[in-house]
C-alpha cells in the first residue's frame, strides 16, 4: 500500500516536468531581414523557408555548442536521445530548428535548466516536403 501511495504522489510531478516543443513547419519570409551594404539594393527574395532539420545546443547561445545524441531509426524517420549531466553540461540547453537551403536560418528555444533528457523525433512527410519534428524534454 505504501508503494502504491508513493507512486501516485510521484506521477503528477513527472507529468508536470515534461515539456514538448514542435518546430514550426516554415520560417515566414516576412520575419526575414537581410542586412545590405551601404549604397546597395537587395534583390533577395526568400519566400517561406521550409524546416529541414533540428538539434540541441548547450551553453550560451552565442557559442553554439552543438550536441550529438544517440540516434536510432524508427518507422518513417529517426529519433535522437540527448542526456544531460548537471556537472558536464552548462545549465543552458536549447532546441534548434533549421530552415532553408543548408539550414542557414535557425530558430532556437531554451528548455528548462533542470532538464536531464530530451528526445527529438523527426518523421518524414508523406509527400516530399517538410518533416515533422518534435522534441520532448524531461
Amino acid at each position: 500500500m505504501r508503494a502504491l501511495l508513493l507512486s501516485i504522489l510521484l506521477i503528477p510531478g513527472s507529468v508536470l516536468a515534461t515539456e514538448q516543443i514542435r518546430c514550426p513547419d516554415t520560417y515566414p519570409s516576412n520575419d526575414t531581414v537581410i542586412a545590405r551594404p551601404a549604397k546597395w539594393n537587395s534583390a533577395v527574395v526568400l519566400g517561406n523557408q521550409p524546416l529541414i532539420s533540428a538539434g540541441m545546443l548547450t551553453g550560451p547561445i552565442e557559442i553554439r555548442g552543438d550536441l550529438r545524441g544517440q540516434e536510432k531509426k524508427i518507422d518513417n524517420g529517426h529519433e535522437i536521445r540527448y542526456r544531460f549531466d548537471r556537472i558536464q553540461h552548462p545549465p543552458e540547453k536549447w532546441v534548434q530548428c533549421s530552415y532553408g537551403d543548408g539550414g542557414a536560418i535557425r530558430l532556437v528555444k531554451r528548455v528548462r535548466d533542470d532538464t536531464t533528457e530530451c528526445i527529438l523525433t523527426l518523421k518524414r512527410a508523406a509527400l516530399p516536403g517538410v518533416p515533422k519534428i518534435t522534441v520532448i524534454c524531461e
